[in-house]
């Protein structure tokens, strides 16, 4: 019984994730629905679950906050580590990408522009525990949390036209999500040796 309690330590050590180097992890957020509250337009996307957003972190674990009330006097407010914030559009200019780099649209002209933004997340160990992104341009505005939020377009955005709209959805990361069910397999099957070696089967059948 020893043994088979230090094969299941074994087990679980080498199936935990491997410590790896530092490396952008790239968070989608999916649109999954979307009702429209304000406008003349239904919320009609594309496809479902659609691509919204997508936020790149530089590593695993991350937090930070990137903060700009439109205020053509005062500077965008950058905290803890990079990030680049990017939106699917379909069609048309819409939102560029926004990264610590930008120093503010002084006039929030035209379509494509950014006139204030306020963006927080808190990522550990490859986990988004937290975040709020609510970025409002000259034609399109993105206010989602961990579950959703809104979005409106004086054009077409994430399937919202002409339209203020309400929408839920997800975050996906692209790490590689390790299958409990392979541990599960892994420990059945020393389970199963163990019963079969034959101390064992000396164990059960001996009075």
């Amino acid at each position: 019984m020893i043994r088979l309690i230090r094969l299941f330590l074994m087990a679980i050590t080498f199936s935990a994730p491997l410590a790896v180097d530092a490396a952008p992890v790239t968070w989608d957020f999916y649109e999954t629905g979307c009702v429209a509250v304000a406008g003349g337009y239904p919320c009609t996307p594309p496809k479902l679950p659609f691509l919204l957003a997508t936020l790149v972190l530089p590593d695993v674990t991350s937090s930070g906050s990137a903060r700009w009330s439109g205020d053509p006097a005062a500077a965008p407010v950058y905290t803890g580590t990079d990030f680049a914030l990017s939106f699917q559009t379909m069609g048309h200019p819409g939102l560029p990408t926004l990264t610590q780099s930008f120093p503010g649209d002084r006039d929030c002209g035209g379509g494509g522009s950014i006139c204030s933004f306020d963006v927080s997340w808190n990522e550990v160990g490859g986990r988004l525990l937290a975040v709020a992104v609510s970025v409002l341009g000259f034609s399109d505005e993105l206010h989602v949390d961990l579950t959703g939020g809104y979005i409106g377009s004086d054009d077409i955005y994430g399937g919202c036209a002409l339209s203020q709209c309400r929408v839920s959805g997800f975050w996906q990361s692209d790490l590689a999500v390790p299958e409990p069910i392979s541990v599960l397999m892994l420990m059945t099957g020393i389970l199963a040796a163990w019963l079969a070696s034959p101390l064992q089967k000396y164990r059960i059948l001996s009075p």
